[in-house]
């Protein structure tokens, strides 16, 4: 019976010896795989993954390999490298791979240094932990790809609070950030602070003497109760950048009283003397009023300095005022080229143009499409602009309407004095009460007609010579019969 056992258990060994594997998968030099390997390239171990060494794996067996041949086996640990503690090895006192920070500094300001080394998820990860810790500032150190840019902004969902997030050494940024409603509004850009929001936009207003304003998507701004305005006008000293943006449904109604302005009503109520532009920006269905005490409206300022410039600008919506009241701006001392109104523009009491109200400064290559009407007894309106006491009006058209009391309705102007430079201006009669492109019967100054052999192709054609003469970057062009100011584009 001992015999017996102990051949079962020799047979036993020798058939557990015969069905084992070596590590490469063969049994006693036979091939139980026969592997199909592929290359797994490196990765680095993080805070949030395991790594692991380059290697080749089968495809069908599942076993990794050191070599392409098979013939170098790695166990399971070998196979994987382990995850990493958080570190901030040259990354301030944030996680250089996740972007978290290694020690429990959370505050109302933080630190979020070179973002540049992590991955988008890895920055979705680390902005969604440090927004659990209620921080209100961040700072982003390291220019960010659009990737990493949207990933920011997925790790913020959900906040609607005020943070603020302060990118460094980064000069522009786009679209990615566009109608992200988890975003507070704004980014701060250096010197200027870019805007995607309503929130943003009301934010930029209470530090605009600091930082100019930098549009990077279409903003529709909430529309007030009853008639009241959902905007306070601003007096603008630093730069406006359009960007092609709109913004919709601005309403100022009657603002306070400002010992510098009076009653100004616009988005701006002045700007700054040589310095500050507004370039490339539209309201769309603004309301703008200003009808206390020698008030007087633009939709985009109240007035302008010597030297302040709005350029590729475009308004809709209406405009009504006092004193002097324009489309674009109500008293102009400074540029305004290549922009265009399609606004209804009413003043009560002085005169009224469809660009601006008086001008000391230069309109040039402006389109007005809107509807223009002085209500005063003997008030007057100008289908580009109320007067002008300086400067110049060149290359500028009049499609719009134009009503005024006892004569007082000019197709182009209602005054323009004779040593103001004023050429290639048209205008053309839109029903309305004008008859003669300048109203001012002592003025010799003149605005040409679109009637007869005078055709708006033609007349666009003079205007858009002028501007050439002139060395601005618009011409006038026309798409589906309506003409604007278009920027020349870069060859």
């Amino acid at each position: 019976m001992k015999k017996l056992i102990t051949v079962l258990f020799l047979i036993l060994s020798l058939t557990a010896i015969l069905c084992s594997c070596d590590e490469d998968g063969s049994i006693f030099g036979g091939s139980s795989c026969d592997h199909e390997l592929s290359l797994v390239e490196y990765k680095m171990p993080t805070c949030q993954e395991e790594g692991n060494p380059t290697l080749y794996k089968c495809g069908k067996c599942g076993k990794a390999f050191a070599d392409e041949n098979g013939k170098k086996p790695l166990s399971k640990e070998k196979a994987v490298i382990a995850k990493v503690d958080h570190t901030n090895e040259n990354n301030g006192f944030a996680c250089r791979f996740c972007g978290i920070p290694c020690a429990k500094a959370y505050s109302e300001e933080i630190g979020f240094f070179n973002v540049g080394v992590n991955t988008p998820e890895q920055i979705t990860g680390g902005m969604a932990m440090i927004m659990g810790q209620g921080v209100k500032k961040i700072h982003i150190y390291g220019a960010l790809t659009p990737e990493q840019t949207k990933a920011m902004a997925d790790g913020l969902s959900g906040n609607g609070g005020d943070l603020v997030i302060i990118l460094h050494d980064v000069e522009t940024v786009g679209d990615e950030f566009s109608g992200k409603e988890a975003l507070p509004g704004y980014v701060i850009l250096k010197d200027k602070i870019a805007v995607f929001n309503e929130n943003g936009l009301n934010y930029w207003s209470t530090v605009s003497k600091d930082y100019s304003l930098f549009l990077t998507s279409d903003i529709t701004m909430t529309v007030p109760e009853g008639s009241g305005s959902n905007w306070k006008p601003v007096h603008l000293e630093t730069h406006i950048y359009g960007n092609g943006y709109k913004i919709t449904g601005l309403r100022v109604v009657n603002p306070e009283y400002d010992s510098n302005a009076g009653y100004a009503a616009g988005f701006c109520y002045s700007m700054k003397q040589d310095y500050s532009t507004i370039t490339d920006l539209h309201f769309v269905d603004a309301y703008i009023e200003a009808t206390v005490e020698n008030g007087f409206a633009g939709i985009i300022s109240a007035s302008t300095s010597k030297g302040a410039v709005i350029s590729g600008c475009s308004v809709s919506g209406e405009v009504i005022g006092v004193y002097w009241v324009g489309g674009i701006a109500g008293i102009g001392g400074g540029d305004i080229i290549g922009c265009v109104n399609y606004a209804t523009v009413t003043a009560t009491e002085n005169a009224v143009g469809g660009i601006v109200g008086q001008s000391s400064g230069n309109v040039i290559g402006c389109v007005n499409n809107g509807s223009v009407k002085c209500t005063a007894e003997y008030g007057g309106a100008g289908g580009i602009l109320g007067s002008a006491t300086n400067g110049s009006v060149v290359g500028c058209l009049n499609l719009g309407s134009v009503f005024a009391n006892n004569n007082g309705a000019g197709g182009f102007a209602r005054m323009i004095p004779d040593f103001v430079e004023a050429s290639a201006n048209y205008w053309q009669k839109n029903g309305g009460e004008a008859v003669s492109g300048i109203s001012d019967s002592l003025s010799k100054q003149t605005a040409i007609q679109i009637k007869g052999s005078v055709t708006l192709d033609t007349a666009i054609e003079a205007i858009n010579l002028a501007l050439e003469g002139k060395g601005v970057q618009y011409r006038l062009s026309m798409d589906k019969g309506t003409v604007y100011p278009a920027p020349l584009m870069a060859n």
